[in-house]
């Protein structure tokens, strides 16, 4: 996939970590990024819009650095969802908060399960399916969801089940007998899942690599149906891991390695669902050092974070 420029903004002082992104129906890109001082921010980009914006998010909670809020986005409607009881809701980008406090009727999220991800939506209706840890101690990696029906015109929402990953030939639990990772999840228009799969270990992968990861369409208890793609550490001595997360469109993976040793040379891949194709991602001409960040439809946002300084740039894909 090689990306050609369409326009660039210039760039702002980024002391913060972005933490999940999306695009919105009208094109908007945002993205919930946290300061160690000022807390949490959403950053908005129209791509008609002069400059990008920073918005103060005051009321999502800061204290709890385990436990972070995670983005939720439908049609145009955008919301976080905070600790295990609390939804602030924004019906269109602009709209101030509103309070949903989440319902809970069979006790199904755990009080001291942590929270990593929320789903890409394939369907307007989709519910939301969010990755969370529930292990009493942390340590950084998901093995379960849970389904969160969420609805902007009752501003309502509940949780309404929790599942993990069931153990499979091509998904194994780990040596300890943990079930497998779930580092992201994006829901089918057929109601079915798709699940990537950072192995079972855990051990930090940063340092020793993955065991293995994997694609693979699941159903919501969890079951493994079909795997479309797989890797990780083969045994030759050299460490292999990606980071993957599903795009805003829904059909697309987009995989980013963590080693620069390895195979792909530290180049991103985008997987296409509906077709297997996996594609290298070939940024614009002078923009070598960016990153692809979301894809939906014919747009691709990159950016590059360095020196304290976040630029964003707007491209078109041609194969």
């Amino acid at each position: 996939m090689k990306l050609h420029l369409a326009r660039e903004w210039p760039a702002i002082a980024a002391p913060f970590a972005v933490l999940h992104t999306a695009v919105l129906d009208d094109g908007t890109l945002i993205a919930l990024v946290e300061s160690r001082t000022c807390g949490y921010s959403l950053l908005q980009l129209h791509p008609d819009s002069p400059r990008i914006h920073l918005r103060p998010l005051p009321h999502v909670r800061p204290d709890d650095r385990e436990d972070r809020p995670v983005l939720l986005t439908r049609g145009m409607a955008w919301a976080l969802l905070d600790g295990r009881d609390d939804l602030h809701l924004h019906a269109d980008p602009e709209a101030e908060a509103l309070h949903v406090r989440i319902a809970d009727p069979h006790q199904v999220y755990p009080p001291y399960a942590r929270k990593h991800a929320a789903s890409v939506a394939a369907t307007a209706g989709s519910p939301a399916f969010v990755c969370v840890e529930r292990a009493p101690a942390y340590l950084g990696q998901a093995r379960h969801f849970a389904e969160l029906r969420w609805r902007v015109d009752e501003r309502s929402a509940q949780w309404c089940g929790l599942a993990s990953l069931q153990p499979s030939a091509d998904c194994p639990a780990s040596a300890q007998g943990l079930s497998p990772r779930v580092g992201h999840l994006a829901s089918a228009a057929d109601g079915g899942l798709y699940a990537f799969v950072p192995g079972s270990q855990s051990v930090a992968a940063e340092k020793w690599g993955m065991d293995y990861w994997a694609l693979a369409r699941i159903d919501r208890a969890g079951r493994v149906e079909r795997v479309l793609m797989r890797g990780g550490n083969t045994g030759d001595g050299r460490k292999r891991g990606v980071r993957a997360a599903f795009m805003a469109c829904a059909g697309y993976l987009l995989l980013s390695p963590m080693f620069a040793g390895d195979e792909w040379r530290g180049r991103q891949r985008l997987f296409s669902i509906s077709d297997g194709t996996l594609e290298e991602v070939a940024m614009p001409r002078g923009r070598s050092a960016y990153r692809l960040l979301q894809h939906r439809q014919s747009r691709f946002w990159i950016c590059r974070q360095d020196a304290g300084r976040l630029s964003l740039a707007l491209c078109r894909g041609e194969p």
